[in-house]
């Protein structure tokens, strides 16, 4: 629009002039100058275009720089919001990790302390059973003691009365000849008439079975006396555990077969046989373990 302008107006002060001549030379004159002048007003308007898109590049380029940045933050937090949800479930395995060892703990231990709490509630049983048929034993034992020493004292009583018979018979006129002394008077006469001295042993078959609970008692005394820890001792029971009592033979020697359980130098129950041997011709018992 420009050149347009100011051709016109060339041309108008072109037609001004007298001569034809200088109306051409002054056409191409303006024609020259114009064209320099578009063209100097290209430059211009391309340099200021140039600094205009310069001015908007460098105006633009921070905003740029700071979504960049934006997008790097978001981009970082959102990798950090990762890392923190893997750290949580790793965190949360790690804690039911160590809760299932810590249950696995607890219960090991109760299942443990119940093995032991029963193993206790069996010994103490197992020893009250024990103790049970030692005091019935005993009892049994002293029940024969008294059955004896009350048969010894009859036996002594009738002797007794039995001399004394005789001899009020002895005495007696018309009686002496007929009066005779019964064969257990005269052996009663004979034994308080031989000198002082321990009484001969009982025949086996009125006390067998007090002998036989004596020889018990004394055997399982012998085994603890060499045990490491002779409180902490079990004994089978005669009649729980099926062990048999002790055997007898013609002489009145009796022999039994049983085992002990006991801790050693370790705390380790341990459980032996043994064999308990009684003579009856010295009135020893002797006890060994067997290999």
């Amino acid at each position: 629009m420009r050149t347009h302008s100011v051709l016109a107006f060339m041309l108008m002060m072109g037609c001004g002039m007298p001569l034809p001549m200088g109306n051409l030379w002054g056409l191409g004159a303006i024609a020259g100058n114009t064209a320099n002048q578009i063209q100097q007003q290209q430059l211009q308007e391309e340099q200021q275009h140039r600094a205009r898109e310069g001015t908007q590049h460098q105006r633009a380029e921070p905003e740029v720089q700071r979504l960049v940045a934006e997008g790097q933050h978001l981009a970082e937090l959102e990798r950090q919001r990762e890392l923190a949800a893997q750290e949580q479930v790793r965190r949360d395995e790690e804690r039911k990790q160590r809760d299932a060892l810590v249950m696995a703990d607890q219960q090991a231990s109760e299942e443990k302390e119940e093995k032991a709490r029963r193993e206790e509630d069996s010994q103490a049983l197992h020893r009250a059973r024990v103790a049970e048929e030692e005091k019935q034993e005993l009892m049994a034992a002293l029940e024969a003691e008294r059955g004896k020493r009350e048969a010894a004292e009859r036996r002594a009583a009738l002797a007794n009365r039995q001399v004394r018979e005789a001899k009020k018979a002895a005495v007696t006129p018309g009686l002496a000849a007929t009066a005779t002394m019964p064969p257990a008077a005269t052996q009663s006469v004979a034994a308080s008439s031989a000198p002082s001295g321990p009484p001969p042993p009982a025949p086996i078959s009125g006390d067998i079975e007090a002998k036989k609970g004596h020889m018990i008692i004394g055997c399982r005394n012998l085994i603890k006396e060499s045990l490491h820890a002779p409180d902490d001792a079990e004994f089978p029971g005669i009649i729980f555990d099926s062990v048999p009592r002790p055997s007898v033979d013609g002489h009145g020697n009796m022999r039994w077969h049983a085992w002990v359980k006991a801790p050693n130098l370790y705390n380790v129950k341990l459980k032996k046989w043994f064999s308990c041997i009684y003579t009856a011709k010295n009135d020893t018992i002797r006890a060994r373990f067997e290999d």
